[in-house]
C-alpha cells in the first residue's frame, strides 16, 4: 500500500461554503442571476483532512478579502448613489450659486456702464406767456419810420408750455465708486458664506454614506438569514427522511413523521418571510441609489461576515470627531459671517461713500446730433451719513446679540457631538462582546444538536430533545446573523459620528 501523500498543489473548482460549501463567487453574485465559475489552484487534502481544508482555504479567502479594508462592491455602490441623489445635487447648486455670488460682489468694485435714452411727446399742460410783441412792436415802428424802410417787422407774442415736446436726450452714464466700505465687506461675506453650502454639502455626504451602508448590511443580514433557514431545512429533511425509515421500520411511532413534517411547514414559512425581508431591503436600497426598485443587487457577504475594525480609546474618537465633524465648520463660517458684518455696520455708519458719475450725450427737441445738442457731464457725489434715529446703532446691537447666539449654538453643537461619539463608542463596544457571545452560542448549540443527533439517530434520545437542539441551534445561527448586523451598523454608525 503506497504512502498518501499529506497535501497536493493542483487547480480545481472554488470550495462551497453554503451549508458548509459556500462559493468563492458567492460575494459578487447578483441576486437571482447565474454566479460566474471560476477556477483557483487550491491546496487538495487527503480525504481525512477534508476539514483543515476548509479552515485553510476560508481564512485564505478571509485573508486576501480583508487586506483591502473596504468592501469594493458597498463602495462603487456609495459612489453610485452619492452621483444620483438629489439632495446632495442640490447641496452642489448651492455651492455653485455661492460661487456666482462672490463673482458678483467682485463685479461691484468696477465701473458701470449704461445706455440711456429718452423722447418726451407732451399735449397741453401748464404754459408761460411772453409779450414780447406788444413790447417790441411801437419800438420797431418808431425805428421803421426813422429809417424810411421795413428793417424791423412785427413780431408776435409768444406762449410756451412747461412740458417739454418733441425733446430726447440720449447719452452714456458711467458711475465708478471711489471709496465705499460697504462693497468690500460685502465682498467678504460672500467668501466667508461660501464656507456654509460647503460644510452642509459634507454633512450631506456623510449621512448618505451611512444610510447607504446600513441599508446594504440589512439586505446582508436578510440573506444571511435566509440562507440559515435552508440550511436547518436540508437538515429536517435529513432528520424526516431518517423518521421515515425508522417508523418503516416500527422503531418510532407515526406522530414522529407528523412532527418533521410540521417542522418543516414552519420552516418554509420563515424562508417565504424571509425572501419577503429581502425582496423590502432590496427594494429600499434602490430607492436610496435612485434607480429601478427591482434591480438585481450584489451580495457582498465576505463583508458582512468580516471582523469589526479595532477602534481607537475613547478621548481620541471623540478629539477626531470634533477635528472632523462639518457642523461646528457650519456655525464658524456663520459665526465669521456675522463678525464681518457687523464690521461693515460700524464701518457704514462712520464712514462716507464718494463716486464719481459722467454722462456723455446729446439733448434737445428732435434728433439732429448737431453740434448745440453734444454735451458731457460730470460730478462727484459724496455721502455721509450723520443721524438715522438710532437705527443703525440698533441694527449693530441686534447683529451682536446673533453672535452671541450663534457661540452657544457652536458649544453645543460641540457637546452634542462628544455625546454622541461616546454613545456610539459605548454601542460600538456592547455590539462586539455581544457578537463573541453569539460566536460562543452557535458553537455551543452545533455541538450540542450533533450530539442530540447521533443520540437520536442511535434510538437514545426522542425527537422532543433533537427539535429541541435543532431550534435552538438555528435560534443561535440567527441570533450570530442580528448580532453581526448590529455590530457592523454599529461600527457605521461610529465612524459617522466621528466624521470618516
Amino acid at each position: 500500500m503506497q504512502n498518501e501523500a499529506f497535501f497536493t498543489f493542483s487547480p480545481r473548482p472554488p470550495f462551497d461554503f453554503a451549508q458548509g460549501k459556500r462559493s468563492v463567487q458567492a460575494q459578487h453574485e447578483p441576486l437571482g442571476a447565474t454566479p460566474l465559475s471560476f477556477n483557483l489552484p487550491t491546496l487538495t487534502f487527503p480525504p481525512r483532512l477534508r476539514s483543515v481544508q476548509r479552515l485553510f482555504t476560508f481564512y485564505f479567502l478571509l485573508f486576501t478579502y480583508l487586506s483591502s479594508a473596504q468592501s469594493p462592491i458597498l463602495e462603487d455602490y456609495i459612489r453610485e448613489g452619492l452621483a444620483a441623489n438629489l439632495n446632495l445635487r442640490n447641496r452642489e447648486l448651492a455651492v455653485q450659486q455661492s460661487a456666482e455670488q462672490i463673482r458678483q460682489a467682485k463685479g461691484l468694485m468696477y465701473p458701470s456702464v449704461r445706455f440711456e435714452a429718452s423722447y418726451t411727446r407732451a399735449v397741453g399742460g401748464r404754459s408761460i406767456d411772453f409779450p414780447v410783441g406788444d413790447l417790441m412792436n411801437p419800438v420797431y415802428s418808431t425805428l421803421n419810420q426813422l429809417t424810411q424802410s421795413n428793417q424791423f417787422p412785427q413780431i408776435e407774442n409768444v406762449s410756451e408750455q412747461f412740458l417739454p415736446d418733441g425733446f430726447h436726450d440720449t447719452r452714456f452714464r458711467v458711475v465708478q465708486p471711489l471709496y465705499n466700505t460697504d462693497i468690500r465687506y460685502n465682498k467678504r461675506l460672500r467668501e466667508e458664506s461660501a464656507a456654509i453650502p460647503r460644510a452642509a454639502q459634507e454633512v450631506q455626504i456623510l449621512e448618505l454614506r451611512y444610510d447607504i451602508t446600513k441599508a446594504y448590511l440589512q439586505y446582508l443580514q436578510t440573506l444571511e438569514a435566509a440562507r440559515i433557514y435552508r440550511s436547518s431545512k436540508v437538515v429536517v429533511e435529513e432528520l424526516h427522511r431518517v423518521t421515515q425509515r425508522l417508523a418503516a421500520n416500527d422503531k418510532v411511532t407515526p406522530d414522529a413523521v407528523y412532527n418533521t413534517e410540521y417542522e418543516l411547514s414552519k420552516l418554509e414559512t420563515d424562508i417565504v418571510r424571509a425572501e419577503k425581508n429581502t425582496a423590502l431591503a432590496g427594494s429600499y436600497f434602490n430607492f436610496l441609489l435612485q434607480r429601478d426598485l427591482e434591480m438585481p443587487l450584489i451580495a457582498d457577504t465576505l463583508f458582512f461576515a468580516a471582523p469589526l475594525e479595532p477602534i481607537e480609546p475613547l478621548d481620541l474618537c471623540v478629539l477626531q470627531a470634533i477635528a472632523n465633524r462639518k457642523e461646528p465648520d457650519q456655525l464658524g463660517a456663520a459665526m465669521q459671517v456675522n463678525s464681518t458684518l457687523l464690521a461693515m455696520q460700524e464701518s457704514n455708519r462712520k464712514t462716507p461713500t464718494l463716486a464719481l458719475a459722467f454722462d456723455a450725450g446729446a439733448q434737445g427737441f428732435g434728433y439732429k446730433f448737431d453740434k448745440d445738442q453734444w454735451y458731457a457731464l460730470g460730478a462727484l457725489q459724496l455721502t455721509w451719513p450723520i443721524f438715522s434715529g438710532y437705527q443703525k446703532v440698533s441694527k449693530e446691537q441686534e447683529t451682536r446679540l446673533q453672535g452671541l447666539e450663534l457661540a452657544n449654538q457652536y458649544e453645543l453643537v460641540r457637546q452634542q457631538i462628544r455625546l454622541q461619539v461616546t454613545q456610539a463608542w459605548q454601542e460600538r463596544y456592547a455590539a462586539e462582546k455581544a457578537l463573541e457571545q453569539a460566536h460562543k452560542s452557535v458553537e455551543s448549540t452545533r455541538s450540542a444538536f450533533r450530539i442530540v443527533q447521533r443520540k437520536y439517530e442511535e434510538q437514545q434520545a426522542i425527537q422532543l430533545e433533537l427539535f429541541d437542539a435543532r431550534n435552538k441551534y438555528t435560534t443561535a445561527q440567527v441570533a450570530l446573523s442580528i448580532a453581526r448586523l448590529e455590530a457592523q451598523l454599529r461600527q457605521a454608525e461610529l465612524k459617522r459620528v466621528m466624521g470618516i
